[in-house]
């Protein structure tokens, strides 16, 4: 896999893990596509399906060039090369939360692990504080 999309990847992990703790169990691997919005893992981090939106507010990443340093967008601009950037990003999340949860399960369970409903508002002033006292 390519050393710069695993790099991505691992920086938007530890953003993740510092902002919405338990995030791995919440992904629905056999659901996961970084190419569409509604089953990327910030798509599947909304509190509604596809409130990919309110994720972004939340978590403070509305440009999408940050997306892009964070493995959550392809920086492809030609399609051709974005869908292949998005099948290895895609790739690499699927990699990334099947160790996390070989290693704290002992197993992989394809499926969201936790599927109770993210309360966004407190996701959200958390995030807010955490980036207003410089966490």
């Amino acid at each position: 896999m390519d050393a710069d999309i695993t790099s991505r990847v691992a920086q938007g992990a530890a953003l993740l893990d510092r902002t919405v703790p338990g995030w791995e169990d919440r992904i629905d691997l056999t659901r996961l596509d970084q190419a569409k919005w509604t089953s990327c893992t910030l798509g599947q981090l909304g509190a509604a399906p596809g409130s990919f939106e309110n994720t972004l507010v939340a978590l403070g990443l509305i440009p999408t060039s940050t997306l892009c340093d964070y493995g959550f967008y392809a920086y492809g601009r030609v399609q051709e090369r974005a869908n292949e950037e998005y099948a290895a990003l895609t790739d690499a999340w699927r990699d990334l939360i099947q160790q996390r949860r070989l290693a704290r399960y002992g197993e992989v369970k394809r499926g969201p692990i936790c599927t109770a409903p993210m309360d966004t508002d407190r996701l959200r002033q958390s995030v807010f504080t955490r980036i207003a006292v410089g966490v």
